[in-house]
């Protein structure tokens, strides 16, 4: 998708709000629950992380809804996301829509002219393709089953 076809940036549903690692790393990191307490640390390592593009959409209560996490290609124009995760007793109320549409305007205001994202399952199909991505390429891996 170029930076141009971006969905637009709506608030997110009522009593939730839309908060990165720059203003909140001083909390566990929303994926820390299923990539480890260092996940934090590890992520800051790399070379093309930004905690300004390390999204988490939190309810009213500060519980973490869902995350999502975008990277920045200064030298390419493109911007890519992965991983996007809304947790189950959250999904449905379009929250990865509003989390999407934030992290794309924030790659676009930093310069990145081109997004792609991969995905998985047929909700996550739904979602991106609702948002105006276009499948270029498809991937499928194949095992042998064990003799």
């Amino acid at each position: 998708m170029g930076s141009g076809e971006r969905p637009p940036v709506s608030p997110p549903p009522g009593g939730f709000v839309i908060v990165d690692r720059a203003g909140r790393g001083d909390r566990p990191h929303p994926m820390a629950r299923r990539n480890g307490e260092q996940v934090g640390r590890r992520l800051g390592e790399c070379s093309l992380y930004d905690p300004s593009l390390d999204l988490a959409i939190e309810d009213a209560d500060g519980t973490v809804a869902g995350y999502a996490l975008f990277w920045c290609d200064d030298v390419t124009g493109v911007g890519q996301l992965e991983p996007m995760r809304v947790e189950d007793g959250y999904q449905r109320r379009g929250l990865a829509r509003a989390l999407l549409a934030e992290g794309l305007d924030r790659l676009a205001r930093r310069g990145a002219r081109r997004f792609k994202v991969g995905f998985e399952t047929a909700a996550a199909h739904s979602l991106y393709t609702g948002a105006g991505f276009r499948v270029t390429a498809t991937i499928c891996d194949a095992t042998r089953p064990a003799s």
